[in-house]
């Protein structure tokens, strides 16, 4: 029975299994779940940044404190070199 719903393209209502397949497509499903992850991440990453800054001003620094930086710092900013290569090349 006829619904007077069409199902051009762009309408959101595909007839055909094209929807089915991109939603299958395990690469789109494993770059959702990253950049999920990723955004959770980066919330975490904000929150350390800013609780270190609080107890630096507070406390001051020791050398355990330091080196934890150092390292977190030095992988943030290897990812966000990784991240600008990518831009340029999009």
């Amino acid at each position: 029975m006829p619904t007077g719903r069409s199902n051009r393209a762009g309408d959101g209502r595909s007839g055909g299994s094209d929807g089915a397949s991109r939603k299958d497509d395990p690469a789109l499903s494993e770059a959702k779940a990253l950049l999920e992850q990723l955004e959770k991440d980066l919330q975490t990453l904000a929150r350390y940044v800013n609780d270190e800054a609080t107890t630096l001003r507070r406390k001051g620094s020791t050398t355990k404190r330091a080196a934890r930086l150092r390292l977190v710092a030095e992988d943030v900013s290897s990812a966000a070199r990784l991240a600008r290569k990518a831009l340029k090349s999009s």
